[in-house]
């Protein structure tokens, strides 16, 4: 009953006569949206008639079908709900099996489908809701599923949706500059967010021990954010990282420090030079680091607190 009257519901709606009342008919659509994603999910988790794996796959129909509508009808109504179901199906069908790659790689789609559509339409909430969506779902994954053997797996998925921001915002710049300007403030939320996800490994003792990984993914991340700086901005995009890079060696130190005696100073070392030799790298390519942008350099002198505090935790620190 439920599927046939939400089909019905969005046949009736490509009905010629319908288009005459395009508000009443974009609503209903949105309401046999709905009907189908309730259905679908009911059939699964009320009454057990469904499995997991073929639900999943026709609430992401449900979804695509909800796009493709939007498209037609010109409806962010009728996209949004494509959105909210979309990234609730993850969630409504969720289970104590832990499926990274299953999970995110449903999510790149989803991201990259909805990222289409807001660029195509103009639409930047679109995007902007997907960027809470996908952090609400990342966020969730880390505190229930991560362990310190999934480390390389979850910085992949902390870097793969910044790039996938950025690469749409090149591949679909519209000449609209106050659109392009917004698509551009949720794309630089977007890189700036996986900070906040260095941060935290650097925290946990657990996931601290794993310096290699951490240091990698920060330096990946800083120079992201430098890169972007330098290229389109805003600038401050490249303080922010020199300040983010301080702060997660300072927590490193204080919370996770293993022994890491050589190795850290290689990373150290590299994070320094980073910092000495962008403001150069800017001049030479016409874009100069300008107003606090400048004071990212201080970073470089900045990292050299940390030769003193492995002087006070690294025995063999004290004679090198």
């Amino acid at each position: 009953m439920g599927l046939l009257a939400g089909i019905a519901l969005l046949v009736v709606c490509e009905l010629k006569a319908a288009r005459k009342y395009p508000i009443t008919a974009n609503a209903l659509d949105g309401a046999g949206v709905a009907v189908l994603f309730a259905t679908f999910f009911s059939a699964h988790a009320l009454w057990q008639l469904m499995p997991v794996v073929p639900t999943f796959f026709a609430m992401a129909l449900v979804a695509a079908t909800a796009v493709v509508l939007a498209i037609r009808r010109d409806s962010l109504f009728i996209a949004l709900l494509g959105l909210v179901g979309g990234f609730a199906t993850p969630f409504m069908l969720s289970s104590a099996l832990d499926r990274p790659l299953s999970l995110f790689g449903y999510l790149v789609i989803l991201n990259v489908g909805l990222a289409w559509v807001a660029y195509r339409k103009g639409w930047p909430l679109l995007t902007t809701l997907s960027v809470a969506f996908t952090t609400i779902h990342q966020w969730m994954w880390v505190v229930r599923f991560l362990n310190a053997s999934q480390i390389g797996v979850a910085l992949a998925v902390f870097l793969v949706f910044p790039i996938l921001a950025f690469a749409g915002l090149i591949l679909a710049r519209r000449h609209d500059s106050k659109l392009d300007e917004q698509f551009e403030q949720i794309a630089v939320a977007a890189a700036v967010l996986p900070m906040l996800f260095a941060a935290y490994l650097a925290m946990i003792p657990e996931f601290g021990a794993r310096y290699g990984l951490l240091f990698s993914f920060l330096f990946l991340m800083v120079a992201g954010l430098t890169a972007v700086a330098i290229w389109r901005g805003p600038q401050k995009l490249h303080l922010f990282g020199a300040g983010s890079t301080l702060f997660v060696f300072a927590v490193w130190l204080i919370s996770s420090y293993v022994a890491s005696w050589p190795g850290i100073v290689v990373f150290m070392a590299l994070f320094i030079l980073f910092f000495l030799l962008v403001p150069e790298i800017a001049k030479r390519v016409g874009r100069p680091l300008e107003g606090k942008a400048e004071h990212s350099v201080l970073a470089a002198p900045g990292l050299l607190f940390v030769f003193p505090a492995l002087v006070a935790i690294e025995p063999k620190c004290s004679a090198p």
